[in-house]
This record gives structure tokens, C-alpha cells and sequence, in this order.
């Protein structure tokens, strides 16, 4: 028999999230792949001007993508023009913002502009982590009890602890067309997000 009994525990502790990252995108079409180009360039940057004169600063803003490709017609035979698209994600400090940002963004931009995600989160998860990792060698102690139990023995010291990759739980996450955009602005509900942990614990038998 092994001297020693070894398990799993998992936790996790929940927050309002306090900030918002907006994932958007620009693009325009035209019959040549510079003129493509050239549009939604003047157009993101119409946004991202919105964007700072909104307060945001230039550490919020960030490219996350970039790309122009051909139109083909309904056959795929022959391009009938091009299509240029950028993508940025903006990190927002302040959900109360979020809704006239993006009404401003989506003026800026017009039809040009479309919101992909916005993901709620937590600025600093430093506490709830560390209340995780509490709740899950809880978890673990309780499940090792139990074993020590079952098998008419006595826990004794950790020998062992190791911190496993936690997996990722689903954030707080909106979703919205460009064409279904309220110019009036967007709500944005806080809820809450949770900051999961897993540990494996080593106890030897107690002699």
C-alpha cells in the first residue's frame, strides 16, 4: 500500500468585473485594392480619434488584425473589387463608458464600423486568485479526509503541492451586429466572473 494519499481540489472565487475590452472593426470596399485600403484607413482613424477624444489613451488602443483581400462575382471567376478591413481592440477602465463610446465610435465610423465582442473582466484578479487556490486545497483536504477515512487511516503531513493550470471559465462576454447598433447607446450589465483554481495535494498517512 502506498504511504501516502494523493488528490485533486478545485475552487474558484467570483467580482464584479470593472473593465471592458471592445474588439471593433473598420472596413470599406472599392474597385481597386488602394482604394480599399485607403478608406478604411481614413475611417479608423476617424474611430480611434473618437476613440481618444473619448479618453481613452494610447496604451488602450491596439491593432489586433489587418487585411484586404479581392471580391470575386457569383461565379469566382472575375474580381469585381476589394475589400479592407482592420481590427482593434480598446481596453475600458469604466463600463458606465462603454455605452457612449460606442456611440460615438459608431458615429465616427458609420456604416464603416461594426462591434464585434465586448468581454467584461477584472482589472486585478490578485485577491480572488488567491481566494481560488484557498477553496481548492479546501477542496482537496476534504476529499483526502474522506480517502484517510475510507480506508481506516490518519492524514499526516503535506508532502507535496502542486499548482495545476486552471481552466479557463467562460467571461461575461456581448455580442452585437453593426446593423442592429442603438446610436443611443449600448447597456452593459456587470454580472459576475469567477477566477477558477486547481491544486494536487500530497499527505502521507499519519503513523
Amino acid at each position: 500500500m502506498s504511504e501516502f494519499v494523493e488528490v485533486s481540489g478545485s475552487g474558484s472565487a467570483s467580482g464584479v468585473p470593472d473593465m471592458a475590452l471592445l474588439d471593433i472593426s473598420v472596413r470599406a470596399e472599392a474597385t481597386s485594392v488602394g482604394a480599399a485600403l485607403s478608406q478604411m484607413s481614413e475611417r479608423a482613424g476617424a474611430v480611434t480619434a473618437a476613440a481618444r477624444a473619448q479618453g481613452l489613451a494610447d496604451a488602450d488602443l491596439s491593432t489586433t488584425s489587418s487585411s484586404a483581400q479581392p471580391r470575386w462575382d457569383a461565379q469566382g471567376q472575375h474580381i469585381v473589387g476589394y475589400s479592407a478591413w482592420t481590427s482593434l481592440r480598446l481596453r475600458i477602465s469604466d463600463l458606465a463608458r462603454v455605452s457612449p463610446l460606442v456611440s460615438a465610435l459608431a458615429e465616427a465610423g458609420g456604416d464603416a464600423f461594426g462591434v464585434d465582442t465586448i468581454a467584461l473582466a477584472i482589472a486585478d484578479t490578485t485577491a480572488l486568485a488567491a481566494e481560488a487556490r484557498e477553496a481548492a486545497f479546501a477542496d482537496a483536504r476534504t476529499k483526502a479526509e474522506q480517502y484517510a477515512a475510507l480506508a481506516g487511516r490518519g492524514l499526516g503531513e503535506v508532502v507535496a503541492v502542486a499548482d495545476l493550470p486552471a481552466p479557463a471559465g467562460p467571461r461575461p462576454m456581448m455580442r452585437m451586429a453593426a446593423d442592429t447598433m442603438s446610436m443611443g447607446g449600448m447597456p452593459v450589465e456587470a454580472g459576475e466572473a469567477a477566477v477558477a483554481a486547481s491544486v494536487t495535494v500530497r499527505w502521507a498517512w499519519a503513523r
